[in-house]
């Protein structure tokens, strides 16, 4: 009641329940509350708005999360629904006269990042060459093109494990329980479809918990990145390396380790 004669002043507030709802997984509630931000700024602004962009935007990548509190959310989360909004925030970046050379390349990145997702990768790659002429002159631009397309950037990166074996959150602050810091090392090649291959160990200490290794290794081969490019051409990127940290509790490694011995 108190802005309804004055709509835009909720928009602020409507775009931080949006982040939250997304740091929470209520993805389907996400989508709800940017297109009500979008119906705000349409109404109050026009259709051509420069500040539809980044709702625009965030709504489009939403649709690569599936809602799990909710149990139609497979029947509701159709990722081809997000071009939609990525090619309307393009098009306001490209015809508004506010819009800049910063907004039209992000804009075409977000849009090129979602074909890269749903493996389109030929009309990624148009969008992406039409991204590397807008950044390929002026400081600025050169700049901005060297963070954004010269080096890997991921698109999709899974959950990795903190804790090995029986070992929780809760275990750090306990006193009876000794707990302590392991390492996963792997190195691994990008191709220039954005694809991870070749993914090899580096080092794994204490090797008593090759259930996290596992679940590091699958989860780095899952990634994607938007590859790297090189004269608007996007190429292979070898010899990269990822490192990870997880904490176990002593007590059962040195459990793993009499068990193993007994068997030996």
């Amino acid at each position: 009641r108190h802005y309804r004669a004055n709509m835009m002043d909720l928009v602020p507030s409507l775009m931080r329940r949006a982040r939250w709802q997304h740091r929470t997984g209520y993805y389907n509630d996400e989508r709800a509350t940017y297109r009500r931000i979008i119906r705000i700024l349409e109404e109050k602004q026009g259709k051509n708005d420069i500040s539809l962009i980044e709702p625009l935007i965030e709504l489009g990548r939403s649709y690569s999360f599936v809602d799990t509190n909710d149990g139609e959310s497979f029947a509701q989360t159709n990722p081809y629904s997000a071009e939609i909004y990525f090619k309307k925030a393009v098009r306001i970046a490209e015809d508004n006269d506010a819009s800049t050379w910063t907004h039209e390349a992000d804009t075409k990145l977000a849009l090129a990042d979602y074909y890269m997702q749903q493996q389109s990768v030929p009309s990624a790659r148009k969008v992406y060459k039409d991204v590397w002429d807008l950044l390929s002159t002026g400081d600025e631009q050169l700049e901005h093109r060297k963070r954004t397309l010269e080096e890997l950037n991921p698109l999709i990166l899974g959950p990795i494990p903190e804790f090995a074996g029986d070992a929780s959150r809760g275990d750090l602050v306990s006193s009876a329980v000794d707990v302590r810091e392991g390492t996963v090392a792997l190195s691994f090649d990008v191709s220039s479809r954005g694809r991870v291959s070749n993914v090899k160990v580096v080092e794994f200490s204490p090797a008593d918990f090759p259930e996290i290794l596992r679940d590091v290794q699958r989860q780095v081969r899952t990634r994607l990145y938007r590859p790297r490019f090189r004269e608007g051409e996007p190429v292979d990127t070898d010899g990269q390396s990822f490192m990870h940290s997880f904490y176990y509790r002593v007590a059962e490694m040195e459990e793993r380790r009499a068990e193993q011995l007994a068997t030996d």
